[in-house]
């Protein structure tokens, strides 16, 4: 096919890529998968939440809407932070979309996009797609110097992820404040993608957002799917100056028109409702966090970082696997335990010796879902 050689930059993302291939195996085996590699809440969308979305559907609001979201939604979403207005607000359906985007006006050859690893994968396949070179720092130390020497004249924007998928730390001021330093310095724009913001554990979460002086240089990116468990609604925002979102306004309305009507108003609902469902929801994965880290740091050879944030541990078991390719433990976990994590490779080279496991499972299934792995270090 004479197809446009940069969907030669295209890749799946390794975590729904493994999804599938673990429902073959059910299928073929017959076998039942203790699931910990999914990134989605095991929670369900609160009733509030779907009732809101069930009675717009019932009032007819099922038709399009502005492009850059309602205002109703728009103002919701500015409630939750104390300097934003309306215009600067963009609603989208989804993050990757919104990331996608956001990459498209930054994102083209001779420019640099320095993103995390191990991290996401949706900023680096969006960077090579549209003609960018990704340059990487290391977001499992987060070393200052390190990141100084990745910025060049080339650089068009920095990408954060705190807290970090697939690592749950959250980054310190520090850090944040190198970041500012330098798009000040250098003159690029910052892409901060909060969307586990408030899942949080002890440590206080810290924006970039905190330091005023970059504040048009900002693009903050949230939603919906973690906090209040709406993955399949497919609901987000950015908040960004004027200027930029006018011009995001431009590429949402060439790529998916505007976000769907019901799904916005079950959206304000889930912001300005009763929020005890989330509290629950991080009080009970805290709980299955300490109970994770704990028993995988009782593993020999594993070495679990305890994550502030998230409902990821992202433990190093280079040294039980003798140094192994992880993708490799990933399979034999899937085909001799019927257990399935993702390699950390799925998130970059950076994470070659670690795995990630969700803790957004049952008490029950993380029990069974260490067993199987406990018992796969021992043999494989």
């Amino acid at each position: 096919m004479n197809l446009a050689f940069r969907t030669k930059n295209l890749s799946t993302e390794g975590s729904f890529q493994f999804s599938s291939k673990v429902k073959q195996f059910e299928l073929e085996t017959k076998k039942k998968v203790v699931k910990l590699h999914i990134g989605e809440p095991d929670f369900p969308t609160p009733d509030n939440v779907k009732q809101a979305g069930i009675q717009a559907i019932k009032d007819g609001k099922t038709g399009y809407t502005v492009p850059e979201g309602i205002l109703e939604l728009r103002q919701a979403v500015c409630d939750c932070y104390s300097s934003y207005s309306p215009e600067q607000v963009l609603i989208g359906p989804g993050g990757k979309t919104l990331i996608n985007n956001v990459l498209s006006v930054f994102a083209e050859e001779g420019k640099e996009v320095i993103v995390p690893n191990p991290s996401y994968p949706a900023y680096e396949v969006s960077a090579k797609f549209f003609g960018a070179k990704p340059v990487y720092y290391n977001s499992l130390t987060f070393d200052v110097e390190e990141l100084k020497e990745r910025v060049s004249k080339k650089t068009s924007l920095l990408v954060l992820n705190s807290p970090s998928n697939p690592t749950g730390r959250v980054v310190g001021r520090e850090f944040l404040k190198t970041v500012k330093d330098l798009a000040l310095d250098n003159d690029f724009f910052v892409l901060s993608d909060e969307i586990y913001s408030r899942i949080i554990y002890g440590k206080k979460f810290e924006s970039i957002t905190q330091f005023k002086e970059i504040e048009d240089k900002i693009i903050l990116f949230d939603g919906f799917s973690k906090t209040y468990s709406m993955t399949g609604w497919r609901l987000a925002w950015v908040v960004c100056n004027p200027e930029l979102a006018s011009l995001l306004k431009v590429v949402g309305i060439n790529s998916y028109s505007c976000p769907a009507n019901f799904v916005q108003w079950a959206g304000i609902e889930a912001l300005k409702g009763q929020q005890d469902s989330v509290k629950k929801m991080v009080s009970e994965y805290e709980k299955r966090k300490e109970f994770v880290v704990k028993r995988l740091n009782e593993m020999p050879g594993v070495d679990c970082y305890n994550p502030e944030g998230a409902f990821y541990v992202f433990p190093n078991i280079s040294k039980a696997i003798k140094n192994k390719p992880t993708a490799e433990f990933q399979n034999y976990l899937l085909e001799k335990f019927s257990v399935s994590v993702l390699a950390g490779t799925n998130f970059g080279s950076n994470g070659e010796g670690f795995i990630r496991i969700s803790y957004a499972s049952s008490m029950n299934e993380l029990k069974q879902g260490l067993d199987g792995i406990e018992k796969a270090l021992k043999s494989f």
